[in-house]
């Protein structure tokens, strides 16, 4: 009797944080947070060119 073989297939899920992509964004995230923070310390002021 020959042994009975099962092959599975599993694929991992890949998230953004994960992927060249996700590096950029999350970088521009924090970026954005510093602005903010700056912002609301008065070191950079409001931009009233429109």
């Amino acid at each position: 009797m020959t042994p009975k073989v099962e092959i599975i297939q599993t694929y991992l899920r890949i998230k953004n944080k994960d992927c060249d992509i996700g590096n950029v964004l999350k970088s521009q995230i924090n970026d954005l947070k510093e602005l903010l923070v700056a912002y609301q310390k008065g070191i950079v002021k409001e931009n009233s060119f429109y």
